[in-house]
């Protein structure tokens, strides 16, 4: 758990801001995807989650914009937010943030699923999109059979399989965004996934985006860079182009000057109760932020191929 704390303490917001400012220089691009039924974000290596928060709160703001100032742009915001990590420690957390959040904001979630209470996934090894979707299926329509067969009016697989699609299930065949933050970052990383990135990079729906972000310096990351773009370049998706250069994370001198206060609120608390994790004992207010990498894929494969 401390583990948890620590990275919780070090990352978190930083992280939500360099998700942010991503999603914000996509919307100005016309790249980021909006949509007027169902929107969903899968983040990788999720942890505390940054970037599910960030993109749940950022498409708010598009609509809350939009909104005052009467441009008609319909769209839904986020409905669904899954993240996949390992770490036991993180459903939790997420559960007790999400709550903390609703107390905060003083707000009804606009979906069931805009924040998320738990980790969905557990594991990148052979993980499939696809696949989770149609076991979610198959347990929605062994359920709805039970449910006829205890009533006395039993019906075919078919039937009950039919009635699972229209009612929908909770995992989607294909996220509008896919976000992996500080994922990738063992030299092997690439090739280890690769089976995993290409399932990805078919799992987003017409006009969805797999972001990858990461550090911005050192010859290992290069070589990570270097085989993500190789690997993505035999997935038919179309990278995006104004994200060349490294980025200054948390840029906006306010917007710093926040999370720094945050970030050392957090200690400040952590310490008076004796539980400061040793791995952030010597985390400053002022110390900066490093700048990133952000790799951007967008689906513009034709529909049907």
């Amino acid at each position: 758990m401390d583990e948890a704390a620590a990275y919780t303490v070090q990352h978190v917001t930083d992280r939500y801001g360099r998700v942010t400012q991503v999603l914000e220089r996509l919307f100005a691009a016309g790249h980021l995807p909006l949509r007027l039924r169902q929107m969903s974000v899968l983040e990788i290596g999720a942890g505390p989650a940054p970037g599910l928060y960030a993109a749940r709160d950022f498409y708010a703001d598009v609509g809350l914009w939009a909104e005052t100032t009467d441009h008609q742009v319909p769209f839904r915001p986020v409905t669904r937010t899954h993240g996949l990590d390992r770490g036991e420690a993180w459903g939790h957390f997420l559960h007790s943030l999400s709550e903390r959040l609703i107390t905060l904001r003083s707000e009804i979630p606009t979906s069931p699923g805009a924040l998320p209470f738990r980790t969905e996934y557990s594991n990148l090894d052979d993980f499939s999109v696809a696949r989770e979707h149609v076991r979610a299926l198959d347990h929605a329509a062994e359920l709805i059979s039970m449910e006829f067969e205890r009533v006395g009016e039993p019906i075919t697989d078919g039937t009950a399989r039919r009635f699972a699609e229209e009612d929908g299930v909770a995992r989607p065949s294909a996220y509008d965004l896919v976000i992996a933050s500080n994922f990738l970052t063992a030299e092997d990383s690439v090739g280890r996934f690769e089976r995993e990135l290409r399932r990805l990079a078919s799992s987003l729906t017409p006009g969805g985006l797999l972001i990858v972000m990461g550090a911005a310096s050192g010859n290992k990351y290069s070589r990570i860079w270097a085989a993500l773009r190789t690997l993505m370049r035999g997935t038919g998706l179309t990278e995006i182009k104004g994200f060349e250069e490294p980025i200054t994370a948390n840029s906006n001198p306010e917007w710093a000057k926040a999370i720094r206060r945050q970030r050392q609120e957090i200690l400040d608390e952590l310490r008076d109760i004796d539980a400061l994790p040793t791995e952030v004992t010597g985390l400053r207010e002022t110390d900066g932020f490093p700048p990133f990498r952000a790799l951007i894929w967008k689906n513009q494969r034709a529909v049907g191929r």
